[in-house]
């Protein structure tokens, strides 16, 4: 299935959650869940602990790649690209009204871009993507 409508960094809702989508294939949606805050402040707790104890987290752990959001409707919650790929998101009528900022779609595609653990396909479908 191919998204046509959606771009990198629209909004949409799909069993309760918030995704911000990130690309298609004909077979593939990717999407950055968006996290509560409570999550949010666990994982990134977590990462400062791997941090401390000398472990190198961020090349480990797929948890660990992520975008704190400063867009003021999601300000402090977490974009996670743990699990970025899903055949059955149902979105094409779950659209958002809200929009991220330039700021957090550019650290998204940074993120996305750096980060060992996630998808190369992903990688090179964001990669021409301008932010």
């Amino acid at each position: 299935m191919i998204i046509t409508s959606y771009v990198f960094g629209d909004i949409f809702s799909y069993q309760s959650d918030e995704y911000i989508f990130l690309a298609s294939t004909s077979e593939q949606i990717y999407a950055a869940k968006i996290l509560n805050k409570e999550l949010t402040q666990e994982i990134e707790s977590a990462y400062k602990r791997a941090l401390k104890s000398g472990s190198p987290a961020r090349e480990r752990a797929l948890v660990f790649c992520y975008v704190i959001l400063k867009t003021e409707d999601f300000r402090s919650r977490m974009a996670s690209l743990a699990k970025t790929e899903n055949t059955n998101f149902d979105i094409l009528s779950n659209k958002s009204a809200y929009c991220l900022c330039q700021e957090d779609l550019q650290a998204l595609k940074k993120e996305i871009l750096e980060s060992h653990g996630v998808s190369i396909k992903l990688q090179e479908l964001i990669a021409s993507i301008e932010v």
